[in-house]
C-alpha cells in the first residue's frame, strides 16, 4: 500500500510516530493478552489477577511469539492509526483510539458500508467529543446506536446511504434526516439542510407532518435551503412557494 500524505507526516514529525508506536503496542499486548479487568476489582488485587489470566494461556505467558505478533498488528493497523492521528493529533484521546476504531469498525460490517468509510466517523468522533466535551468512545457509541435506531425504523437503503455520505453526523441530526428521507427527501439535500440547522431537535421536531412534506417538495422542486423556513411558512399563509429557479 502506497502512504498518502497524512502517513507521511507520521514519518516526518516524532511526537506523532511516538503516538503512533504507543497506539499500536497497546494494541498489540491487549490481543496478546486479550482479557478484562473487571470494573470493581481491587487495586491490591490487580497483580494476582494479571497473574491468573497469564496463566490460563500459558503459551503467552514467557511472550515467545511477541515480536512477530506485534509485526502483525503494525502491518494491519498502520493506516488507520496513522491516518487518525496526523489529521488532528492535538486534542485525540490516543489511549480510546482502538476501541473506537473497533466499534466504527464493527458498525460498518453490520451496515455492509462503504468499505473504510469507518475511519472517517472515527475522525467524526474525535471532533465531536472536543466539542461535546465527552469521550471518543462515548461519541461513537451514540453514532452507532442512531445508526441501529435509523436501521430498525428506516431499513438498510437508508441507514447506509447516510453512514456512506456522512452527510449528517449528530446522532439527532442523523435520526431526522433518516425520516426526511423517509417520507420523500433526498440525499443530496441533507447536508445542506444540515448547515441551516433544519434536522436540528428544536427545529425539526416542531414540524408537523403537514410542514415537512412542504419542505420536501419544495426542496425537491429546486428549493434554497437558505430559503427553507421562508418557504414553509409561506406556503402556510399564500398556498404557495416563494419564486425560485427550478434545477433539473
Amino acid at each position: 500500500m502506497i502512504k498518502n500524505e497524512r502517513n507521511r507526516v507520521i514519518d516526518a514529525l516524532p511526537q506523532y510516530k511516538q503516538k503512533l508506536d504507543d497506539a499500536l503496542l497497546e494494541e498489540a499486548c491487549r490481543q496478546w493478552c486479550d482479557f478484562d479487568i473487571p470494573e470493581k476489582l481491587e487495586d491490591e488485587n490487580y497483580a494476582d489477577f494479571r497473574r491468573r489470566i497469564i496463566e490460563d494461556i500459558p503459551k503467552r505467558s514467557d511472550g515467545k511469539g511477541f515480536a512477530e505478533f506485534y509485526r502483525e498488528i503494525c502491518d494491519q493497523n498502520y493506516y488507520i492509526y496513522a491516518d487518525t492521528i496526523s489529521r488532528d493529533s492535538s486534542f485525540y484521546y490516543i489511549g480510546e483510539m482502538s476501541e473506537t476504531i473497533r466499534f466504527l469498525s464493527d458498525v460498518e460490517n453490520k451496515l455492509e458500508g462503504q468499505q473504510g468509510q469507518f475511519i472517517n466517523w472515527v475522525h467524526v468522533s474525535y471532533n465531536l467529543a472536543e466539542a461535546l466535551e465527552e469521550s471518543p468512545t462515548e461519541t461513537a457509541k451514540g453514532i452507532g446506536d442512531a445508526f441501529q435506531e435509523i436501521n430498525e425504523k428506516y431499513g438498510e437503503n437508508i441507514v447506509r446511504d447516510l453512514y456512506n455520505s456522512k452527510s449528517a453526523v449528530l446522532p439527532e441530526e442523523m435520526l431526522n434526516a433518516a425520516e426526511y428521507m423517509h417520507i420523500g427527501g433526498k440525499l443530496e439535500h441533507i447536508n445542506g439542510l444540515c448547515s441551516v440547522g433544519f434536522f436540528m431537535p428544536d427545529e425539526f421536531e416542531q414540524f408537523g407532518d403537514l410542514e415537512k412534506h412542504k419542505a420536501i417538495e419544495y426542496m425537491n422542486n429546486g428549493g434554497d435551503v437558505e430559503q427553507i423556513y421562508n418557504a414553509i411558512f409561506a406556503a402556510e399563509q399564500t398556498g404557495g412557494y416563494p419564486q425560485f429557479e427550478q434545477t433539473m
